[in-house]
């Protein structure tokens, strides 16, 4: 979710904002440059552009107090395959060596601010819709972004709290990370998608891991029961097939769809909601609680290494 410079009636009749057609041309060798500058602009360039555009909806969403506003768009996005020349060496019919991609992308008005949501995790594809939109339009900076020690702190709550992150929000789970370990002159980097007791995730953060990306599942008391990874800059991706609404009738997400409903839930309430609660108690788990858990988890990390692999406390001399 990127921060758009935008007003609501630019939004709604999408002037000012998207660039009609963005030409991307073939790549090609100098070699090939003679070549090119024969063929028609149609043959030698890939175009970008949306097209589908849906009204800019008002929306009451039942964990929110204000309502939000919503525009779907599409975006259509042309790429080459591989294979771009023929055996003799000249470049194959556009049609034979063209690829198409779709890509649902949402404006999304929040608190008097609009933002810009990709549906996509290709890098390439979310640079081409920028560009698209306009890099010009966008706003750098840092209010999406997400404080590295917010997951260390999930992870405390999920051990040391039983997960409670207020009397309604509670984490059901935390089952994966990215993230590096620096020292002096290195930093590396870990992974783990699966940690049977969070035996990896505990060792990295008693090493002093920093935290890039978590995968969770938190449970929003008699609202919804969601699963998902979610980086420092809040980029998501959603289990919707394991995630579960909650609520009783909620024409909203029979509307929407449950993949876009998922998604304002996490941009629109559940990441505000996160950042409100660890400002509320970061001075205590900086100051005190984490050192101490760090070294806690650390320990755990130790006996359950030396169980596994029957080393006895003799041998660590």
């Amino acid at each position: 979710m990127v921060k758009l410079n935008a007003c609501i009636n630019e939004v709604k009749t999408f002037k000012g904002i998207a660039n009609n057609v963005v030409k991307e041309p073939v790549s090609s060798s100098v070699k090939k440059k003679a070549i090119l500058e024969k063929m028609s602009d149609k043959e030698k360039n890939y175009y970008h552009s949306f097209v589908e555009e849906n009204e800019l909806e008002e929306l009451n969403l039942p964990f929110l107090k204000n309502n939000i506003y919503l525009k779907k768009v599409k975006a259509r996005l042309e790429y080459p395959r591989k294979k771009k020349l023929n055996e003799d060496g000249t470049f194959l019919p556009k049609s034979d060596r063209l690829n198409i991609a779709y890509v649902d992308v949402y404006f999304l008005g929040l608190n008097d601010k609009f933002y810009t949501i990709i549906t996509t995790s290709n890098k390439t594809s979310v640079n081409r819709i920028k560009n698209l939109i306009g890099n010009e339009n966008f706003i750098v900076n840092d209010d999406l972004d997400i404080n590295n020690d917010i997951f260390n702190w999930l992870m405390y709550l999920y051990e040391e709290r039983s997960g409670n992150i207020s009397e309604k929000l509670k984490i059901e789970n935390i089952s994966g990370f990215v993230g590096n370990i620096a020292d002096d002159t290195n930093v590396f980097s870990g992974n783990s998608d699966q940690t049977t007791e969070l035996t990896v995730t505990k060792a990295f953060i008693s090493n002093g891991g920093e935290l890039k990306k978590v995968g969770t599942r938190i449970r929003h008391d008699e609202m919804i029961d969601i699963i998902f990874f979610i980086d420092d800059k809040s980029n998501i991706s959603i289990d919707c097939v394991s995630s579960i609404d909650l609520t009783l009738l909620n024409g909203v997400k029979t509307q929407l769809g449950k993949e876009v409903y998922y998604m304002l839930y996490i941009y629109c309430y559940l990441i505000n909601e996160l950042k409100k609660r660890y400002a509320f108690e970061s001075n205590e788990f900086m100051s005190t609680k984490k050192r101490a858990f760090s070294k806690k988890i650390g320990l755990e990390v130790i006996k359950s290494i030396m169980i596994e692999n029957g080393i006895e406390l003799n041998e660590l001399k």
